[in-house]
């Protein structure tokens, strides 16, 4: 898809429904949502690709989100104390759901942002 602001919520919305359709529980909706808006709004604003790739990939007991750009990647600026962004990926580490998450930039270019998540979500304590 075009890496374009309103892609982030068509990503979301995609994510939303196959989630859905595949009997994911809702908490780990959740936390897959926060992801996938945080991958493709990173492509979308710091990449400077004319394009963006979301890929799911369903487990046993896992999922797996990839979001592919072609373009080159910005590092942006550590956040300051009152900073409105900056911290989205460390976010998505934390949540409840995450297993893990990275980024890397393949020799081809581009940058993959990838996370894994529990299909089980944790029970209360």
């Amino acid at each position: 898809m075009a890496a374009e602001p309103r892609t982030v919520r068509d990503m979301r919305a995609l994510a939303r429904t196959i989630g859905e359709l595949r009997g994911v529980p809702d908490e780990v909706v959740d936390d897959l949502l926060s992801v996938v808006s945080e991958c493709v709004s990173n492509a979308v604003v710091h990449s400077g690709s004319p394009d963006v790739a979301l890929k799911l990939v369903f487990g046993t007991q896992s999922l797996s989100v990839v979001v592919r750009d072609t373009g080159h990647w910005v590092k942006p600026k550590p956040p300051g104390e009152v900073a409105e962004s900056g911290r989205g990926t460390r976010l998505c580490r934390r949540l409840p759901c995450v297993l893990a998450a990275g980024r890397h930039h393949p020799a081809r270019g581009g940058t993959v942002a990838w996370a894994q998540l529990t299909t089980i979500p944790p029970q209360d304590t």
